[in-house]
C-alpha cells in the first residue's frame, strides 16, 4: 500500500529507517512514523498473547488491531489531514475520510547558481510503473549558469526512489570522470536525500547503487540540497528524453533541444517557476 521497500538485512532498526525515510514529508506525527510504531506494539502484544495466555499467533488480527486504532486517533480528532501529506489518497482504505479545501497559493521556486568555482548537478528520475520504461536526466552547471554536460538514459528501475537513485549514480559517476571536486547535488527526490545523508543501506533493489553513490560522493566536496519540481524543470525534462532514449548520451551543446535551450536560460536569468499547493 505505501511501497515501502524494506531492508536486506531485516533489522528493526534499518526496518524502521526504512519506513522513516520513504517518503518525501515524512516528519513527527506522519503515517508512516505512526503505522510502524502501531505495528511494533501490536506484535509485542499478539506475542505476549501467545506465550501467556496459551493464544495462537494471528497475524491478520495485527492488521486488524493496527487499522482500528488509526480510525480511533482519526474519530477523536488527533490525526490531521497533515498527517498523511503524500499519501492522502490511502486515508480513505483506513476509513478516513477529509473535506480537502481545495485553496491554492502559488510559491515562486528559482534555481540558484553554485558559489564561485564550485559546480552544481540536478538530477531527476522518471518512473511510469514496471510495464513502462523509466528514464533519468541530469545536468551540471557551473557558477556562471553555463553547461558543463547534460546527460539522459533509459533505466531498468523496479520503483520511482530506485530511478530516481540511480539517476544520482550515473551523473555522479560522470562528475567523477570529469575530475570535478566541488559540486552542489540537487533534486527534488527529498527522500533519496534523506537516504543519503544518513548512509542508509537501502532495500535489496538499491543498496547497491546507494553503495556506489557513497564511493563517488568520497571524492567531492559536496553539498546536498532539496528544490521542488517546478524549480528542477531541466532534469525533470532530461529524464523524459531518457525514458524514450535507447542508451546513454551525454552532451554539452543544445542543437536540436530548443525547449530545453529555454528553461536553462530561464534558470540563468534567475527568472522563478510558480508551484501551486492546497492547504
Amino acid at each position: 500500500m505505501f511501497s515501502v521497500s524494506l531492508p536486506v538485512d531485516g533489522s528493526i532498526r534499518h526496518w524502521l529507517s526504512a519506513w522513516f525515510l520513504s517518503g518525501d514529508y515524512v516528519s513527527e506525527g506522519h503515517i508512516r512514523i505512526i503505522i510502524p510504531i502501531f505495528v511494533l506494539w501490536f506484535i509485542w502484544l499478539e506475542r505476549n498473547d501467545a506465550k501467556h495466555r496459551n493464544m495462537s499467533f494471528y497475524p491478520d488480527r495485527i492488521r486488524w488491531k493496527c487499522q482500528g486504532k488509526i480510525f480511533q486517533l482519526f474519530q477523536a480528532g488527533l490525526l490531521k489531514r497533515r498527517n498523511w501529506k503524500g499519501d492522502m489518497k490511502l486515508a480513505s482504505s483506513f476509513g478516513c475520510h477529509y473535506v480537502l479545501d481545495q485553496v491554492y497559493f502559488p510559491k515562486m521556486v528559482r534555481w540558484i547558481k553554485p558559489k564561485e568555482h564550485c559546480f552544481k548537478l540536478n538530477v531527476d528520475g522518471s518512473f511510469q510503473g514496471r510495464s513502462a520504461r523509466s528514464g533519468g536526466g541530469g545536468i551540471l552547471r557551473d557558477w556562471h549558469g553555463n553547461v558543463s554536460f547534460y546527460f539522459f538514459l533509459p533505466l531498468k528501475a523496479k520503483s520511482a526512489l530506485h530511478a530516481e537513485i540511480l539517476t544520482l549514480y550515473h551523473g555522479l559517476r560522470i562528475c567523477k570522470d570529469r575530475g570535478i571536486s566541488k559540486v552542489w547535488i540537487e533534486m527534488d527526490a527529498l527522500s533519496v536525500i534523506n537516504l543519503v545523508q544518513n548512509r542508509c543501506i537501502g532495500s535489496w533493489e538499491v543498496c547497491y547503487s546507494l553503495q556506489g553513490i557513497y564511493d563517488c560522493l568520497n571524492s567531492f566536496q559536496f553539498h546536498l540540497s532539496h528544490i521542488y519540481r517546478e524549480g528542477n524543470q531541466v532534469a525533470d525534462h532530461l529524464a523524459a528524453l531518457g525514458s524514450k532514449a535507447d542508451n546513454l548520451h551525454i552532451g554539452s551543446t543544445l542543437e536540436g533541444f530548443n525547449s530545453l535551450r529555454g528553461m536553462i536560460r530561464t534558470d540563468k536569468l534567475n527568472l522563478p517557476y510558480f508551484r501551486h499547493a492546497f492547504i
